[in-house]
């Protein structure tokens, strides 16, 4: 059982070390010592990019798919996007 769950957190790792340009050793650091408690923890450890409002996403959005002031975003929630009746 110890092989696999070190197997999971190895990829996971790797996967994070690559796409944040963050060192595993560093990472085990960070986890080791429980370092990301708060969100603004994340940034400051480069987990992510950055802290917005709802309303700064959808506004992002917006601009980004080129919807014009006042038009609703169309969206999809993955609860419906992934649901599947069997």
């Amino acid at each position: 059982m110890m092989a696999l769950v070190t197997g999971i957190w190895n990829t996971y790792l790797n996967s994070i070390s690559e796409s944040r340009n963050i060192t595993t050793n560093e990472l085990n650091r960070i986890a080791d010592n429980l370092l990301i408690r708060t969100a603004k923890d994340a940034v400051q450890f480069n987990f992510v990019d950055d802290l917005k409002y709802y309303d700064e996403i959808i506004a992002e959005l917006k601009s980004l798919c080129g919807t014009k002031e006042g038009d609703e975003l169309n969206s999809i929630k993955l609860s419906k996007l992934f649901y599947r009746s069997f």
